[in-house]
């Protein structure tokens, strides 16, 4: 399991409520960005390395987890580093062993780190963004079509001013209409 583990870059962690003992794996501390044995591994450790802004979510969350008001979490979050950098952390956490009265006494999970997803995730989204400014505010027309059936998908103001028509009347319609005389 330690080589599937290593092999996912995956840091495994396992929390003993009863003793409050938390065992993490080897990986553990690469994917957090500490050295191993970089800081007291506990959960006001791990609280106090999350940043501001995320904190009480994620701190939310896994409580729930301890009090059994749910049996999981799926959570990202950022982390600060060794170095003093913030990096983002996807956490799976799940309760394995319950009380009789409902709160977990035994919750593993594992850390990913996916500051490069995030970091793709946030260029897409600033290109979209460019991409749709650059579209509506362009001053000549532009209609956007399907490859297969030709029909208007969308087009800009624009093109809109250019063929005298509201928009509803030009979407959805057929290439056809953009030519002369149409």
């Amino acid at each position: 399991l330690r080589r599937v583990l290593t092999a996912t870059d995956d840091g495994y962690w396992e929390w003993d409520l009863s003793s409050g003992q938390i065992t993490v794996s080897d990986n553990f501390w690469r994917v957090m960005g500490w050295p191993e044995h970089g800081f007291t591994m506990d959960i006001a450790g791990w609280r106090s390395h999350i940043h501001v802004a995320d904190r009480t979510m994620a701190t939310d969350a896994m409580n729930a987890i301890v009090n059994g008001r749910r049996p999981d979490w799926r959570g990202e979050y950022r982390w600060r580093t060794a170095s003093g950098d913030n990096i983002w952390i996807l956490t799976l956490a799940k309760a394995f062993e319950v009380s009789v009265t409902g709160e977990a006494t035994l919750i593993s999970g594992t850390n990913r780190n996916i500051t490069q997803r995030k970091a793709s995730e946030e260029a897409l989204r600033q290109s979209e963004e460019c991409y749709r400014l650059l579209f509506a505010e362009a001053t000549y027309g532009i209609a956007l079509a399907d490859a297969e059936t030709g029909l208007i998908v969308d087009c800009n103001p624009a093109m809109l001013t250019l063929l005298g028509q509201p928009r509803e009347a030009v979407v959805g319609r057929h290439l056809v209409l953009l030519q002369p005389g149409s």
